[in-house]
């Protein structure tokens, strides 16, 4: 019932505003944004590096005291043409002590003239803890953040000069994989990778958004498939960022939940770091 009341009030609170909150057409949506989290999610007590992917979409990657994470927020109402916004998204979090968590948020959203953002929510969290039989613990989470927004404006992204390299080789650390990987660009948004590592294999695919381009940080999801002969079979589904440099070097961050196929399927969150060159 608390969350139905929650739910209208926030409703009601972006039709009042509607009318009195309405900007110019073609209002500058700055691309990026470096928010302090002082509650919720991804990055409880944390910093965070979100960007915008269309004037609705916005993805971020971040780090707290507590728990670090990614999430993806889409606004209700069109901050092109609005000051205050309603939002919602998903935020993957894994606390430090080992156990993941779920955040489904409800918030407004200020976009003041001075760049600063200033957004306040309520969530849905739902924790997971790793036992014999996953335990799922829900419950309410607040979300407090204050961010900066700079940058060109989102619609930039349609004028980057795409990457024209072919061929990337990372050594990847982390998760449970400690090796090099191959990986081929089919096209600017999407490559498909395999590697060898410490007595382990893999092979997996990602998809980039935006494209990539040189000189720009951009968002992957992807599936990779690793074997190794202690573990078996495992699954990762990694959500990260990436930078290629303009000399051709490559960096990336991702985490995301790994799921043991050997192990009754059990679901544990992992991150990996990535070093290589393209070319």
């Amino acid at each position: 019932m608390k969350y139905k009341i929650t739910l209208l009030i926030f409703l009601s609170i972006s039709v009042i505003l509607k009318a009195q909150n309405e900007l110019p057409v073609g209002n500058t949506i700055k691309l990026n944004n470096i928010s302090v989290e002082l509650a919720g999610a991804p990055a409880p007590f944390g910093i965070s590096y979100g960007q915008m992917i269309s004037d609705r979409f916005s993805l971020e990657f971040g780090a707290g005291f507590l728990a670090a994470g990614v999430g993806v927020n889409y606004y209700i109402t069109n901050p092109r043409y609005h000051r205050f916004n309603v939002y919602t998204g998903l935020a993957l979090m894994n606390f430090y002590d080992g156990d993941p968590a779920l955040n489904i948020p409800l918030g407004i959203s200020y976009f003041a003239k001075n760049n600063f953002q200033y957004s306040l929510d309520i969530g849905l969290l739902t924790s997971i803890y790793n036992t014999a039989v996953p335990v799922f613990d829900l419950g309410p989470l607040i979300g407090l953040k204050v961010g900066y927004r700079y940058g060109p404006d989102v619609s930039t992204i349609k004028e980057r000069e795409l990457t024209n390299n072919k061929n990337i080789i990372s050594l990847r650390v982390g998760g449970v994989f400690y090796g090099f990987i191959y990986e081929r660009l089919l096209n600017p948004k999407w490559g498909i990778e395999a590697g060898l590592g410490f007595l382990s294999a893999t092979v997996g695919t990602k998809y980039y958004y935006p494209a990539m381009s040189k000189k720009h940080i951009n968002f992957y999801v992807g599936v990779s498939e690793i074997w190794s002969p202690w573990i078996g079979l495992q699954t990762y589904i990694p959500i990260g960022m990436n930078i290629l440099t303009k000399n051709g070097f490559r960096f990336s961050l991702d985490m995301g939940p790994n799921i043991f196929h050997e192990f009754n399927f059990d679901l544990v969150p992992l991150f990996s770091v990535s070093v290589g060159k393209a070319f």
